[in-house]
């Protein structure tokens, strides 16, 4: 299991293909630093979370965070098209990645225990998160 404890940034779940016709990329949720948030939580929160429209899953990271704790309602469209992949990024206060790393979604439903799994890693942003053996992220 892939442990996410925030420290001085914030964390962005980003996709593409939630719906099979659309392969824009979307903004799912955005879990900012020292805000007591349960990850697990926001995510199975069902609607959207701070969403005053729908549409701000396209806006830019950089406009989101000053919103604070975001999860976007696309979310729960995940039955009606799994996404390709998921992207987990760690950003600072600008919305600048930090560091990311790309999970597969194949089969696997929206659960975050299902996807979001050091086995299911694809790529990363450091060459060492994914060539140790456990591919572990810790951020304590």
């Amino acid at each position: 299991m892939i442990k996410i404890t925030p420290l001085g940034s914030s964390f962005v779940f980003l996709t593409t293909a939630i719906w099979l016709a659309n392969t824009d990329e979307k903004v799912l949720m955005v879990m900012t630093s020292g805000d007591g948030s349960d990850i697990n939580s926001l995510w199975n929160t069902e609607g959207g979370v701070n969403e005053t429209t729908p549409e701000m899953a396209d806006w830019p990271v950089r406009e989101l965070l000053s919103h604070g704790t975001f999860r976007s309602s696309v979310v729960d469209l995940w039955p009606y098209g799994i996404p390709e992949h998921m992207t987990l990024e760690a950003v600072n206060a600008v919305g600048t990645p930090l560091w990311w790393v790309m999970l597969s979604t194949s089969g696997t439903d929206k659960s975050l225990t299902s996807w979001l799994k050091p086995t299911l890693m694809l790529t990363s942003s450091s060459y060492d998160m994914i060539e140790t053996s456990d591919r572990t992220i810790y951020l304590e």
